[in-house]
C-alpha cells in the first residue's frame, strides 16, 4: 500500500501542478507521496484503475484559500481522475498569508499529509527533517515521459546529497528582468533605451538621473536585484 500511494500521488500530478513529497505518517501508516506536473505513468496507475482500487490522497497546496464551490468543485475532480488514475483527492488550499503559519504546523507536528507544496526556502530544512520522501528510484521506472521531458537541470536542481525529494514545477522554472522606462524623462534625455540593456550602460545614465533630479532611479538589496525603476 506505501507504494500504491507514492505512484498513484505521482499519477495525480498528470491532472494537476507539481508539488513537493511528504514523508510522514499517514492514515493507513503509510510513506507520504511526492507530485509531478506532467508524468504519464501507467504501471500502479493502470493496476489501480483496472482492478478498481481508488488511493486516496490529501494534497496541500498553496493559493487563495478554500474556494467556496470546494465540494462541488472536488466532486467533478475526483469523478474525472479515479477512473484515469485511480485516484481521489482530498485538497487543502491555503491562503498565501497563511501560508507559513500552516506549512510551518503541518511539518512539525508531523500532520498527515500526502502532497505538499514546498519551495527553496524550506526544501533543504524539511528533508533534513524527514518531511519528505526520497522519490529517486521512483521516477524513471514509473515515470518515464515526466523524466524525458524535464530537463536534467531541474532534477539536479532538487537534489540533496544526489537524491530527489521533490518535483519542480517546470511552468515556474523562470522569469524575465525588465525595466520601465518614464516617457518624459526618455524624451528629455534623449535616451536610446533600446541600447541601454544592462548595468554597465545604464550605470551612467542612472547617475545622471540621480544627480539632475535628485532621486533613485534604481532599486536593489544587498543579496540581488529585485527590480529597476527608471522614472
Amino acid at each position: 500500500m506505501k507504494l500504491k500511494r507514492l505512484l498513484a500521488a505521482g499519477l495525480a500530478g498528470m491532472m494537476t501542478i507539481g508539488a513537493l513529497a511528504g514523508c510522514g505518517n499517514s492514515s493507513d501508516g503509510g510513506q507520504k507521496a511526492s507530485s509531478d506536473n506532467g508524468s504519464n505513468a501507467q504501471a500502479e496507475g493502470s493496476e489501480s484503475s483496472d482492478n478498481g482500487e481508488v488511493v486516496d490522497l490529501k494534497w496541500v497546496i498553496i493559493g487563495n484559500g478554500m474556494p467556496d464551490n470546494y465540494d462541488s468543485w472536488i466532486s467533478k475532480v475526483n469523478d474525472y481522475i479515479k477512473d484515469k488514475v485511480g485516484v481521489r483527492l482530498e485538497m487543502e488550499i491555503v491562503s498565501w498569508a497563511d501560508w507559513d503559519s500552516r506549512r510551518n504546523i503541518i511539518v512539525s507536528t508531523n500532520e498527515p499529509y500526502d502532497i505538499i507544496f514546498g519551495h527553496g526556502g524550506n526544501y533543504i530544512s524539511d528533508i533534513n527533517l524527514g518531511a519528505y520522501c526520497d522519490i529517486t528510484d521512483l521516477i524513471e521506472a514509473n515515470m518515464p515521459e515526466l523524466n524525458e521531458m524535464m530537463p536534467e537541470e531541474c532534477w539536479t536542481a532538487v537534489k540533496v546529497n544526489d537524491r530527489i525529494y521533490g518535483v519542480p514545477t517546470y511552468k515556474d522554472i523562470a522569469i524575465s528582468n525588465y525595466a520601465i522606462w518614464d516617457k518624459e524623462l526618455v524624451d528629455e534625455y534623449n535616451l536610446d533605451i533600446e541600447k541601454l540593456t544592462d548595468l554597465e550602460s545604464l550605470t551612467p545614465v542612472f547617475e545622471q538621473l540621480k544627480a539632475d533630479k535628485n532621486d533613485y532611479p534604481f532599486y536593489s538589496k544587498n543579496d540581488g536585484i529585485y527590480e529597476q525603476q527608471v522614472s
